[in-house]
């Protein structure tokens, strides 16, 4: 067990990032309690427990649409693969609105090149789906199954990209009004300090008069106190004023 000491922890920041919220824990509970009903009240629904054990592997991923939206719909994509090739001939309702709301989340979320291969595969995925279907079972899939799949999962992820496009937009004028603001504030506290620095150089210049005129005062004082004391009193009073 000495190997469990060398192994480093995983910071708890990192584990809360992986933590999904509280919305899509419920949001996939939700889905998979409608697939759980649907597999235990559905009488074509056999076996039960496997079916319903798939119906935890398909719907549980949604929980993490936000924090990893490629992932979980690869995740769901597997678990759907196994159960479109275990039971080909169901049809579960459960499993379209789940595909449906992890391609809006990928759309929403995903950086741009996963999101539109996500969107790609899954469509294709439906494509040739019904195509298999339509191999068994021939004409069960019209060109009116292919648009209606095409038009509910595209607009499902143009949904979530124009949401996502909304948001970025949204986030990059705030962005903006903070900048403007910011650089606003820094102007006005530049004039403050400008002002500032005037009114400084101004009272230097002040009192450097003023003690200059007390210095040329103080010395004729000294002069008039050594020659006539009583006509040095009009420069000190002077030098008393200026000092005020």
């Amino acid at each position: 067990m000495r190997w469990l000491a060398r192994v480093p922890p995983v910071p708890r920041a990192r584990l809360a990032g992986l933590r999904p919220p509280l919305a899509d824990v419920l949001l996939a509970a939700g889905v998979l309690a409608v697939g759980q009903v649907e597999t235990w009240m559905t009488t074509s629904f056999q076996p039960k427990l496997p079916l319903a054990l798939l119906a935890v592997l398909i719907t549980v991923p949604l929980a993490w649409r936000r924090r990893a939206p490629f992932s979980a719909l690869l995740a769901m994509g597997a678990a759907e693969w196994a159960l479109g090739a275990g039971w080909p001939d169901l049809n579960p309702v459960y499993t379209f609105i789940a595909i449906v709301v992890a391609l809006f989340s990928v759309g929403a979320h995903a950086e741009p090149r996963r999101a539109a291969a996500g969107c790609a595969l899954v469509i294709l995925t439906f494509w040739v789906g019904a195509l298999l279907d339509n191999a068994r079972h021939p004409g069960r899939r019209g060109p009116s199954d292919f648009v209606y799949v095409t038009v509910v999962l595209g607009g499902a992820w143009l949904l979530g990209r124009a949401l996502r496009e909304r948001g970025l937009r949204a986030a990059q004028l705030e962005r903006r009004a903070a900048r403007l603001e910011a650089e606003q504030q820094a102007r006005a506290q530049a004039a403050v300090a400008a002002e500032r620095a005037r009114i400084a150089r101004e009272l230097h210049d002040v009192i450097a008069h003023s003690v200059s005129v007390m210095v040329i005062q103080a010395g004729a004082a000294e002069q008039l106190l050594a020659q006539t004391p009583e006509r040095a009193r009009g420069p000190l009073a002077a030098m008393q004023d200026t000092g005020r």
